[in-house]
């Protein structure tokens, strides 16, 4: 459908990241008991792996947060510390 104005710009996308957390829910399984637990990712390390692969790249925490929440990826806070810094437990697959 042509636009009535040529000079209109369309809304900013935001980055289809469904693609790329599907790749890392191929990797790693959302584990419930931290004995099962191989990894431990903060949520800014996961955006960072992927604006390492895009850097251009414009989405928000909230997608990923969603995202994990929706295939049960746990967040806990770091196991052995005492303090409340949080992250998501998961096992690599090999």
């Amino acid at each position: 459908m042509p636009k009535n104005n040529p000079f209109e710009q369309d809304p900013p996308k935001e980055y289809d990241i469904f693609g790329i957390m599907e790749v890392f829910h191929q990797k790693f399984l959302p584990v419930s008991d931290i004995a099962d637990a191989t990894d431990f990712f903060t949520t800014q390390e996961i955006v960072n792996s992927i604006l390492d692969i895009n850097p251009v790249a414009e989405f928000g925490t909230d997608s990923i947060i969603a995202f994990l929440e929706e295939n049960n990826y746990q967040y806990i806070p770091e196991p052995g510390k005492l303090s409340l810094h949080f992250k998501w437990m998961v096992k690599r697959i090999s």
